[in-house]
């Protein structure tokens, strides 16, 4: 095994893997078993059904933004296939952090025309649109609680990104001319052979579905899942306080800061949806406004394994219904969307 490929798909996840892991025991080291059973035990779990369906919500707008990214490229695809594609792709990522984005378009290649290239161009505009949108939160929420906030993200989040960033100016032009050097060897070896015009001809349809959002028809549909989507991650967040009685009362300016930091958490590729790295960001925030660790814990627990069981109920069902079933065995992931 090439030494790349062996820190691709060994070494990195594993390393991130144990990550996730140090930073969950950092999480309960101290953490007293029979306080986090007993508040379990007052949860009023009723709060669950309308979180359900928020996130069953959460789960459509994110596939119908898909959608309109993919309906740029002139073919027709349904709203059933966006979404199980979406929710195959998640259920990959809980096992492999970030295959799950080519995991969907592969099967979005399989169940309709479009290619994997305009496909996994549209995600990268799809999740920049999302990078935006998490950055933009967090200067809001920072400046409007400098004293807290600002000191939490410039200590933890935008300090590191700096630091990398420093280091980006010489890095991006060693690729550059690694990319040119590479280019032209591959032109010097394959211009009598159809592998360089298949090279060329993946990257042409792979900026096709970056620049999907400039093709647009239906920019107020994209903004306003965009913003439905992240109202659902608020909810997602803040409907859960009400379960315990300790934190029922708690502002949702509350849950809104919290929401914002873990969000980073979620964006670490370790598995298990950023299992570990969550729950550290999400209870050290917590403990800056006095919720009792805890009751942050178990909030965190709920909170992150509530989504994953969500991840892999839905990935299951993708499975069966995209990969198993034959194609037009299912009418919801084959009727085409007006």
């Amino acid at each position: 095994m090439k030494l790349k490929t062996f820190l691709q798909r060994v070494l990195f996840p594993i390393l991130f893997f144990l990550l996730g892991l140090i930073l969950l025991l950092l999480v309960f080291q101290k953490q007293n078993w029979q306080d986090l059973q007993s508040q379990f035990e007052k949860l009023n779990y009723s709060w669950v059904i309308p979180i359900f369906v928020v996130s069953t919500f959460n789960f459509l707008f994110r596939s119908e933004r898909w959608r309109l990214l993919l309906q740029t490229s002139a073919e027709k695809v349904s709203i059933g296939t966006t979404f199980w594609a979406l929710n195959l792709g998640y259920f990959v990522n809980l096992a492999l952090p970030r295959v799950g984005e080519i995991s969907r378009c592969a099967v979005l290649r399989y169940r309709s025309k479009i290619s994997f290239s305009v496909a996994f161009g549209t995600v990268v505009t799809e999740r920049a649109a999302d990078v935006g949108c998490l950055f933009l939160l967090s200067f809001v929420v920072a400046s409007l609680d400098y004293d807290r906030f600002g000191v939490f993200f410039q200590e933890n989040i935008f300090y590191p990104i700096l630091s990398k960033i420093e280091t980006a100016p010489l890095l991006l032009l060693l690729l550059v001319v690694g990319f040119g050097l590479l280019g032209i060897i591959l032109w010097y070896y394959f211009k009598r052979f159809q592998f360089f015009s298949k090279v060329i001809h993946f990257f042409k349809e792979l900026g096709q579905g970056i620049l999907s959002i400039f093709k647009l028809q239906r920019w107020d549909l994209f903004l306003l899942y965009t913003l439905l989507i992240w109202i659902g991650y608020f909810l997602m967040t803040y409907l859960w306080f009400f379960t315990l009685p300790q934190t029922a009362n708690l502002s949702p300016w509350l849950a809104l800061a919290i929401m914002t930091v873990s969000s980073y958490g979620k964006s670490v590729p370790v598995q298990g949806g950023g299992m570990g790295a969550y729950h550290f960001l999400f209870v050290n925030i917590a403990l800056m406004y006095g919720i009792v660790e805890t009751e942050s814990l178990v909030l965190a627990i709920l909170i992150h394994g509530f989504q994953v069981g969500m991840n892999i109920l839905l990935g299951v069902l993708a499975y069966l219904f995209l990969i198993l079933l034959p194609r037009g065995s299912f009418s919801f992931s084959d009727t085409q969307a007006s």
